[in-house]
């Protein structure tokens, strides 16, 4: 926020601050430069005032059901906030407005979660009254001092949101503000600066609004319910070793979980990995299409009661390599599912039919991604993400990144799934991270 990095934009820099009290705009500095950084003590001494605030009084009439329409389904929303504009254009126009206008949410957020799942969970879904799932970023702040935060995948990706907090985390002197951000038990920041605190007021239709509030509602308490996620931090070894062993820390857990999958449900798995673009003007991703033949021909290895040492870490070596090969394409704009989305979009927009190819069971098959995978390096802050799976119901999602000493992985899947399990997921990854390691610490590379 106080960044060396924005150049001299000459505009006010706010926060949309979420609290049981309500939602209120502060004004962090008057532009993003750094003659104008922001004043941690005055936002501190701000934020401190808020999280003391008494929770509103009838929630169904204040601006916190705009968290809740905003965690229900896209086309609901659309329609809610269409009403809302249409019901007191001159208030709720300027609120809404207000709040798209603003860089990020800081969420004080009263629970307090026992458990680094629990703080993940919560920062996933938590209580959507007290979110703005709109938001690139929310900082949730919770009761006991733990940070969250929740990212809207629309505009940014999740590396993008991780170089934020990584500046943060290096460039914050202590005590850092994020270390201290949600306890009101600290005495009020001493400071001559003021922020500019402005309640946002809604002009709600109660019964008009009602069945797209019951509907949003409805439809993410069934999510949360459906979501399961569970936590590996593997210490047994981190990048610092599969480097020495001369491997990518990337492509090794890409082999692992492909083994993992394969020891639970007996078959492979097609797989996602995001592929960064970045080096391009405005790239993104790019799909790198980790479920290659020798991956395939790697776990089999791995199961075979008659394979040596040395011929499972050649078929690794092979499996590796491919895996390198793809990312490399995909990441140097050599990939071919985004210029297939491309392809789609267009005959869409010209009216034009279909080639075959997205018709054919090769295609539909290979683009169900049944596992959706990210590596979200560098660490190490925040040292854990995590998405939900694609694929419902029998999909995964596995975030992952690497320490010098541990293998950080989020897995998530559906619980409505007779076939998953994040529980069991985590159990044969941490078991395939130890069986693929021990070729790679203590077999020579072919």
């Amino acid at each position: 926020l106080a960044s060396r990095h924005a150049g001299d934009l000459q505009l006010p820099v706010k926060a949309l601050v979420i609290s049981p009290a309500g939602y209120f705009i502060v004004t962090l500095a008057p532009a993003l430069s750094e003659d104008c950084p922001v004043d941690m003590a005055a936002l501190a001494a701000t934020l401190e005032a808020l999280a003391r605030l008494p929770p509103v009084d009838e929630l169904d009439a204040s601006a916190r059901i705009l968290g809740e329409l905003s965690a229900g389904e896209r086309p609901n929303w659309a329609q809610a906030r269409t009403l809302l504009l249409e019901h007191e254009p001159a208030i709720n126009g300027p609120a809404l407005d207000a709040i798209a206008d603003t860089a990020l949410a800081i969420v004080l957020d009263p629970h307090e979660p026992d458990s680094t799942l629990d703080a993940t969970r919560t920062a996933a879904g938590g209580d959507a009254s007290l979110r703005m799932f709109d938001k690139t970023i929310q900082i949730i702040a919770y009761g006991n001092g733990i940070i969250g935060v929740n990212g809207e995948h629309s505009p940014a990706d999740a590396i993008s949101t991780v170089y934020v907090f990584n500046d943060i985390h290096t460039a914050e002197p202590p005590p850092a503000l994020l270390h201290w951000l949600a306890t009101p038990s600290h005495a009020p920041r001493k400071t001559n600066v003021t922020l500019a605190v402005a309640p946002v007021r809604l002009a709600v239709p109660r019964q008009a609004l009602a069945p797209a509030l019951v509907a949003a509602r409805t439809s993410f308490a069934t999510a949360s319910e459906d979501f399961d996620e569970d936590l590996l931090f593997y210490n047994t070894f981190g990048h610092d070793a599969l480097k020495a062993g001369r491997t990518s820390p990337d492509a090794f857990i890409q082999m692992a979980i492909g083994l993992a999958y394969f020891r639970l449900h007996g078959k492979h798995a097609v797989t996602y990995e995001t592929g960064q673009t970045r080096q391009f003007a405005l790239g993104r991703t790019e799909t790198v299409r980790a479920a290659s033949s020798e991956r395939a021909a790697f776990i089999e290895a791995m199961g075979a009661p008659d394979a040596t040492v040395t011929e499972k870490r050649a078929a690794l070596d092979a499996a590796i390599k491919r895996h390198l090969a793809l990312l490399k394409d995909a990441c140097f704009g050599a990939g071919v599912d985004r210029h297939l989305l491309g392809l789609r979009m267009a005959c869409s927009e010209l009216g034009l039919p279909l080639p075959e190819l997205f018709s054919t069971e090769a295609f539909i098959t290979s683009s169900q991604w049944v596992i959706s995978s990210s590596n979200t390096n560098p660490a190490p802050f925040p040292r854990i993400g995590g998405f939900g799976p694609v694929v419902h119901p029998h999909g995964y999602g596995i975030c992952y990144s690497t320490l010098p000493d541990m293998i950080c992985v989020n897995i998530t899947s559906w619980r409505s799934s007779e076939e998953t399990s994040s529980a069991a997921m985590r159990k044969a990854l941490a078991g395939a991270f130890t069986d693929v390691g021990a070729l790679v610490v203590n077999v020579p590379k072919l």
